[in-house]
């Protein structure tokens, strides 16, 4: 915005203060709702705290996180994908297809929460938003170079299990992987040997102490690029001044980018794929969303809240953010990047979060403004290489159909804000095609139906009245729709269906699980294994440079 020039009046002084008072706000984060800081429970490292009440049910978070499905890397020793990364059912990629089963490295807040093994004090638990999911961005396969270069599942959430004081730490509950952090140890240490460990709650942080110690976590927001060949973009939520770190991104370090890779010829793998009935991933998704060293056969994988849609852009003058190490020393280890040290020593002394890169404005970022980074000139030139030769995938585009397109046609929309979530637009409500109908009138190629229902174990009834999940991402069921019935007075139907038409036994007897009564909006569609844009045999991969400058020398091993 531009005043007068030379204008001295009071109005304009007025409007220097108050631009100082903005840009000094925005510097130290005031008005931040999510923080990430050292944990408040002994030895918890990074944590995320709320900065003001939530109540039970609320989101935990300001918006989704993506998340990016590794289908056939994570059994491969190096890897070591396990770490930091979900499981498939958590936000509905059950069917996504890999050797073993896919696992789910999200970018954002859910990913860095804590665990607390005590159900009292857990505060938070995964969800999925059934809207995002399953999404491709707004990229086409048929038209678009960039399909199969992003990640179609953004909807990654959480929501609070209990009521939230300003301060809380943001813990999920989980037992299994040393999640009991705040234990007995803790109560050795100062004097409470005597008491119940279950009656002492985890400390809080003051909301002033976060403000001065902690990164703000919901600068950004997610939006459609302004360049829809792009996808998604991340964009500000509230004016940034220089300086500002705009976004902390923590870092999981990967050895070898070539353990994420196919490692034999195109004929050898090609005679796997015939053979065991799989599609693999030349080379996995998961690299786009990392940065790469030059010299260097490191990945880094930043974890941070909304760090993975932030853009490239080759006009200079776009570009508002740049890579700096992060200066917050009580959770960053900046002598981990010591040059005297060696490749080796850095390995056995690195864990998740250990180091961790903020994303920091260069010039003063309006409200609502798009983040454009640079990813360096391999990755461009890479990109425009790409671009120029790109030609659709004729065999893979004929007679396919976005799951997400297709649940629209169904009458399946997201809330527009005067209906609840959820529910049906009855004027443009399609019916779901029985099987019968599917004999003349076939869906296309890839998609599949799934059911959210309880009728789920393994211990599963053979004949059940239609009950919802408690979270419908991890209790999908495929399903086939055996009759329909329409409710005119609701103006909706209701189906009978086969729930896991192949999988339903006992003691190697085949049985037939039906639910009955299943709503229209509890049926969905997916893409069957390996169809999903990822899977593209020509998807543009290529992970995102990274500055030389802040490049310990011991990372430039060679290539492999």
């Amino acid at each position: 915005m531009k005043g007068n020039p030379g204008g001295r009046n009071a109005s304009r002084l007025g409007y220097r203060r108050s631009l100082m008072l903005l840009s000094f706000v925005a510097t130290i984060g005031l008005g931040c709702d999510f923080y990430l800081a050292e944990s408040a429970i002994p030895h918890g490292g990074l944590g995320v705290f709320t900065a003001k009440p939530l109540e039970k049910g609320a989101p935990a978070q300001p918006w989704p996180d993506i998340c990016v499905y590794l289908t056939d890397a994570n059994s491969r020793k190096g890897t070591e994908i396990d770490t930091h990364t979900w499981q498939k059912y958590r936000f509905g990629a059950q069917w996504l297809g890999g050797r073993t089963d896919p696992r789910a490295a999200c970018m954002g807040l859910v990913t860095t929460f804590n665990s607390m093994g005590m159900k009292m004090y857990a505060s938070a638990r995964p969800a999925a938003d059934p809207f995002l999911i399953h999404t491709n961005g707004g990229l086409d396969r048929s038209k678009d170079p960039g399909a199969g270069a992003i990640t179609q599942y953004y909807g990654a959430t959480s929501e609070t299990t209990r009521n939230l004081d300003a301060g809380e730490e943001l813990m999920l509950r989980d037992t299994g992987h040393g999640g009991d952090q705040y234990n007995l140890d803790s109560a050795k240490e100062d004097g409470r040997q005597h008491l119940n460990i279950e009656t002492v709650p985890p400390p809080k942080r003051a909301p002033e102490w976060l403000q001065k110690h902690g990164m703000c976590l919901d600068n950004l927001i997610v939006k459609t690029a302004t360049d829809p060949s792009m996808g998604r973009g991340a964009f500000v939520k509230r004016f940034l001044s220089k300086g500002t770190v705009v976004a902390p991104a923590p870092l999981q370090m990967y050895p070898k980018r070539s353990k994420f890779s196919v490692p034999m010829s195109n004929n050898d793998r090609h005679e796997f794929e015939r053979k065991h009935k799989m599609k693999y991933e030349t080379e996995q998704l998961f690299v786009n969303y990392c940065f790469q060293p030059k010299g260097s056969t490191l990945l880094l994988y930043p974890y941070g809240a909304g760090v993975g849609l932030i853009n490239h852009s080759s006009n200079k003058s776009k570009i508002n953010v740049i890579l700096k190490w992060s200066d917050h020393h009580m959770n960053h280890s900046p002598q981990w990047l010591d040059s005297t040290l060696s490749l080796d020593q850095f390995w056995k002394m690195q864990y998740p979060g250990s180091l961790i890169l903020d994303f920091v404005a260069t010039r003063n970022i309006r409200e609502g403004e798009e983040i454009f980074m640079d990813y360096g000139p391999e990755w461009e030139k890479a990109w425009n290489d790409h671009v120029q030769k790109w030609e659709p995938d004729i065999i893979a585009t004929k007679n396919y159909a976005y799951p997400w397109d297709e649940m629209k046609n169904h009458g399946i929309t997201k809330n527009d804000g005067s209906n609840e979530e959820g529910k049906q637009q009855h004027k443009s409500l399609k019916p779901f095609r029985t099987l019968g109908e599917q004999e003349t009138s076939p869906y296309p190629n890839n998609l599949m139906t799934v059911c959210d229902t309880r009728n789920w174990s393994d211990d599963r009834d053979d004949r059940m009245k239609w009950r919802p999940s408690l979270h419908w991402s991890e209790n999908l069921a495929e399903c086939r729709v055996l009759s329909r019935t329409y409710n005119s007075k609701e103006e909706t139907y209701t189906y009978e269906v086969n729930v896991w038409p192949d999988k339903c036994s006992t003691g190697g007897r085949h049985r037939t699980c039906i639910d009955y009564d299943v709503p229209h909006n509890a049926i969905r569609f997916v893409d069957k294994p390996f169809q999903s844009d990822q899977h593209l045999a020509n998807a543009f991969r290529h992970p995102i440079g990274f500055p030389d400058h802040l490049t310990p020398h011991f990372w430039r091993n060679e290539r492999s």
